[in-house]
């Protein structure tokens, strides 16, 4: 009776796994900017807003957006957050300022620099919250 060697596993799943924690912090990520900006949407339409105060707003939401991403990646891994939660953060404003450049023709200004910083700052965040916070399934 020979014995057979086991196949080794694909290198497909490897890769999957390591990414979907970050594919799952962009995806929060980018549900809680669309969560946030409807909200303030609708707060400008109903309420006399100053329309200065609408780029502040946009900030915000990109602060939200990016603490959201770095929280759940950063969970999802358990160890080496803050480095899941950059990546996130970062893949975050590519996508926003791909979207800036097509649709709206806005620039690479100085708005964006401090979009980056939020994004960025808040996003490291989340992920030291999520990797020190303990696990509360139940």
């Amino acid at each position: 009776m020979s014995k057979r060697k086991a196949k080794p596993e694909a290198k497909t799943s490897s890769y999957r796994k390591q990414l979907e924690p970050a594919l799952w912090g962009i995806a929060a990520g980018l549900g809680t900017i669309i969560a946030v900006l409807t909200v303030m949407a609708v707060a400008l339409s109903v309420g006399d807003i100053p329309q200065i105060l609408v780029e502040p707003m946009v900030i915000a939401a990109v602060a939200m957006g990016g603490f959201s991403a770095g929280f759940i990646s950063a969970k999802m891994v358990n160890s080496k957050g803050f480095f899941w939660a950059m990546l996130c953060g970062a893949v975050l404003f590519a996508m926003i300022m791909t979207v800036g450049l097509a649709v709206i023709h806005e620039g690479f200004g100085g708005i964006a620099f401090i979009k980056l910083f939020a994004i960025l700052l808040f996003s490291a965040i989340g992920g030291i919250v999520g990797t020190n916070s303990r696990y509360s399934g139940r």
